[in-house]
């Protein structure tokens, strides 16, 4: 069961798990190219706690936000899709 939100509608655990996947994906990248988390966070114009919070999969990422850190890490921004896929397709099945 999901938790109610304030505001819009609650997360849905299938969202919650995309976004701490997307934020994996995100610092792994960086640790693969060898980019601080401080050099992207100034490159994407946030805080290091911000981009932490991406990371984690606190906060979720729009597209605008996501677009600029493919561009700081210098990686197709489909990179992150496909990665995410190849992840998700490789889960088990639950159930």
């Amino acid at each position: 069961m999901t938790e109610p939100v304030k505001y819009g509608r609650a997360r849905s655990p299938d969202r919650e798990q995309i976004d701490r996947l997307l934020g994996a994906i995100i610092k792994e990248r960086g640790r693969a190219i060898g980019q601080p988390q401080f050099e992207l966070a100034c490159e994407v114009g946030v805080s290091v706690q911000q981009l932490q919070c991406y990371m984690r999969g606190d906060t979720r990422l729009h597209a605008a936000t996501l677009y600029e850190i493919a561009q700081a890490q210098r990686t197709p921004i489909a990179y992150y899709f496909d990665e995410m896929e190849r992840r998700r397709g490789s889960e088990p099945a639950s159930g």
